[in-house]
């Protein structure tokens, strides 16, 4: 049973008190088998980020919850094409959602055409069926258009899910960075509640509202695997992830050869820009 009063909180958001299930929307970059099959989006592939909204997003549904997943599917590669956007066919849940924005990665404009079609898709969605909050993961352009909307236009609550600090490089940004920087810093001081991965992150949203440390989520797999017997178990050493350059996993690829560690293996799983180069030092 759903109960109609309303409150606000202390910036003035407007929170709906409910008893019953939430309508949520997810606005997450991650990226589904079949936008990587249409999209060149490897490399910007977030291997990790994409499990956590994933087990995220399972949890809340476990819980009762409807969750629609919105993602703006960036192409990083500039190209005079339109990718339009689409549902994803192949959804990590079946109750689940994917939703891709479309994207016109022309340089200047990829980052304002992602964040105005993310938004049209957040806006069709919420008319379709009104949303009961808003969960945002880090600040970007398009998650914070999204989110500015849900505050200022529908008074909705808005969780941020904080994963990497975005204004670490503030001092060496562009114009054009600097004023979407200003815009994330306006967001921040407005959020509603913040779940966030260490504390240093943590402690940049506003006193007073709901704070969670995050600092990872794993899957009924690893801890099913927790549970193996101790004398099965063998040495070896796991990284899995996207490969990216500032991983350090060259570095720890190399450092593992200097070590010769006997009997025990390095393991690299997931996949990004630098994963012929692994294979090559790993060889």
């Amino acid at each position: 049973m759903r109960m109609d009063s309303q409150a606000q909180d202390q910036r003035g958001t407007k929170i709906r008190r409910q008893e019953s299930p939430m309508r949520i929307a997810y606005i997450a970059p991650i990226q589904g088998p079949t936008l990587v099959n249409r999209r060149p989006v490897v490399g910007n592939f977030s291997l990790g980020g994409r499990a956590k909204v994933q087990l995220i997003a399972e949890l809340l549904q476990r819980n009762s919850h409807e969750v629609e997943v919105l993602s703006q599917g960036e192409v990083i590669v500039h190209q005079f094409k339109l990718y339009p956007g689409f549902c994803e066919p192949e959804p990590f849940h079946a109750n689940i959602p994917v939703y891709y924005s479309s994207a016109l990665p022309v340089k200047y404009l990829n980052g304002l055409w992602s964040g105005l079609s993310l938004l049209r898709i957040f806006k069709a969605r919420h008319r379709a069926s009104p949303f009961d909050a808003v969960m945002i993961y880090n600040l970007k352009p398009p998650q914070v258009a999204c989110a500015e909307y849900a505050i200022q236009h529908l008074g909705l609550p808005v969780i941020l899910e904080y994963e990497d600090d975005q204004f670490m490089e503030a001092a060496k940004s562009s114009f054009t960075s600097k004023f979407y920087l200003s815009k994330a810093r306006r967001l921040l001081r407005s959020v509603s509640g913040c779940l966030a991965a260490s504390p240093y992150l943590l402690a940049q949203a506003p006193e007073g509202v709901p704070k969670l440390l995050l600092p990872g989520v794993v899957g009924e797999a690893i801890v099913n695997a927790t549970r193996q017997n101790q004398n099965s178990r063998r040495n070896w050493v796991v990284f899995s992830g996207t490969h990216y350059r500032t991983q350090g996993l060259e570095q720890l690829v190399i450092g593992w050869g200097m070590a010769n560690l006997s009997g025990w293996q390095l393991h690299i799983a997931g996949h990004g820009e630098m994963t012929n180069r692994l294979q090559e030092l790993a060889r």
